[in-house]
């Protein structure tokens, strides 16, 4: 529909479900049902990341560091690094490399694309990303490097989106945070923090967060919206992990909610046959006009046109 994106994010747990039971087919199954015009992915190994857009309609995508996007429409890659295509065909011109470690960014794809609207059309960036499960401080490190890397804090509308691996506090009762805190404790975790994501949705305060004085939860307040909390409509338990944690989200940066209204937020159901993570789709709906972000320095998937 025009100036609608229908957008999903689903951990594939490296295309198995937790009985260890290989389960691609169903997983292309969860996302051909969903009608999803974007797709983000993690633990999605991309030797199969091909096979998976062909299956859904010789779908555009980009791929690296076990995350990927998938698209109904062209992708423009942001990241010389990454690999991508269409269908089962690979732009043979992408040069691959790989990011170290001592350069501490997380595992993500980063794609731009373009929404048509009636008055023309968007540009819009999309930011798959899988943050670390262990620890909240590395989280919190690795998403302010992320939100540097790829402008997430700019006037370019922007999705980004994926696993986590963080709590919100506002879905849970005390008698909740007593479950979860002994799961983690039975475990070895950290017990349940919620720093990431209250950091997240603040809005910046006085001193510009770019400033090599501010600290990395600082640099996260960029007033991020929540799709699943600011949905019109919402389906689905709040459980997206085999924990019964909320811990994959699609998050919208100020222009893209400025842009697009959330009409709907669904978390699926995909546990415990597909993966160990349930999908969180998400529906946007075009406001008006809002500014498009430059993609000059994008590189083309180059496999074929629409």
């Amino acid at each position: 529909m025009q100036g609608s994106l229908r957008i999903i994010t689903f951990n594939v747990h490296a295309w198995h479900n937790r009985h260890g039971e290989e389960t691609f087919s169903r997983i292309s199954t969860v996302l051909e049902r969903s009608g999803a015009d974007v797709i983000a992915l993690q633990e999605a190994t991309k030797s199969r990341v091909p096979a998976l857009a062909s299956a859904l309609g010789d779908l555009w995508w980009v791929a690296a560091d076990s995350t990927a996007i998938l698209a109904r429409t062209r992708l423009s890659s942001m990241d010389p690094r990454q690999t991508a295509g269409r269908g089962f065909r690979v732009d043979a011109r992408r040069r691959v490399g790989r990011v170290t470690r001592s350069q501490k960014v997380p595992r993500h794809t980063w794609a731009a694309m373009h929404v048509q609207t009636e008055d023309g059309g968007v540009g819009v960036q999309i930011v798959a990303l899988h943050l670390d499960h262990v620890h909240e401080p590395k989280r919190i490190s690795e998403l302010a490097v992320l939100i540097d890397r790829t402008n997430i804090d700019s006037d370019r509308p922007t999705v980004f989106l994926g696993d986590f691996n963080a709590l919100t506090r506002g879905d849970y009762g005390s008698n909740e945070l007593r479950r979860i805190a002994s799961v983690r404790a039975s475990q070895a975790w950290e017990p349940p923090k919620w720093d990431l994501t209250s950091a997240l949705t603040r809005y910046p305060g006085g001193i510009s967060n770019k400033s090599p004085l501010v600290p990395p939860l600082e640099r996260l307040a960029i007033g991020a919206v929540d799709a699943w909390v600011a949905a019109m409509r919402r389906e689905g338990e709040l459980r997206t992990s085999r924990f019964d944690t909320r811990i994959d989200y699609v998050f919208l940066n100020q222009a893209m909610a400025s842009a697009f209204a959330v009409a709907y937020c669904a978390i699926g159901q995909a546990m415990p046959i597909a993966s160990d993570h349930n999908p969180v789709l998400a529906v946007l709906e075009y406001r008006g006009r809002c500014i498009a972000p430059d993609t000059s320095s994008a590189v083309s998937t180059g496999a074929g046109t629409k």
